[in-house]
């Protein structure tokens, strides 16, 4: 819990720039129940077709992973296709990324999470337009932002949908929170183990 939250601290705060937080509130949530939508469609379809296996009712899709997966995918399709990603030591196509970032969780935890590929493939499709229908339009986000969360607007930290500041937010550093926050983790217990007496 602690690692997701600090590898979407910057990430996510960047994206609430660039969108404004009305916008990202409504994308996080986007994310988040269409990820888990799919997976209880998939989960009832595998029951069924499996003669009726209660494991795959009993199986589960949370944490903040689900989001921070589908806005990686998305944050990936916007940038351009020919760039590359680090990952620890190794540069991966910028298309590519999320899968590496699975498969480096798979690795640690031993097990496979088809939560966080549908995660992944919904941020894919918002990211090539196929969920547009479910984007938050300018003036919609306007509208709440002068009616029901007025009284946030004024909060300190709340970007304000014309305040937003677009792709000048990912100006900063090419290198996403997680990245980095991966590799600091990786240099630490580098440390830790030199330090280790044999």
């Amino acid at each position: 819990l602690i690692f997701a939250f600090l590898s979407f601290m910057e990430h996510g705060k960047r994206l609430e720039h660039s969108l404004g937080s009305t916008a990202f509130a409504w994308l996080c949530m986007t994310i988040g129940c269409l990820t888990n939508m799919t997976f209880l469609l998939l989960s009832l379809v595998l029951y069924l077709l499996s003669g009726q296996d209660t494991a795959y009712m009993f199986a589960s899709a949370a944490g903040i992973w689900l989001i921070l997966f589908g806005i990686i995918a998305i944050e990936c399709i916007q940038a351009p296709s020919t760039s590359l990603r680090r990952l620890f030591f190794f540069e991966v196509p910028v298309l590519y990324y999320p899968f590496a970032i699975y498969a480096f969780f798979a690795l640690l935890s031993a097990s496979l999470s088809f939560s966080y590929l549908l995660s992944i493939g919904v941020g894919y499709a918002y990211g090539y337009g196929f969920l547009d229908r479910t984007k938050l339009s300018a003036s919609k986000a306007k509208k709440w932002e002068e009616t029901i969360l007025a009284n946030f607007t004024s909060s300190e930290g709340w970007v304000v949908g014309h305040a937003a500041t677009g792709s000048d937010a990912w100006n900063e550093s090419s290198e996403t929170g997680l990245v980095r926050l991966l590799s600091q983790l990786w240099a630490i217990s580098i440390r830790l183990n030199s330090l280790t007496p044999m």
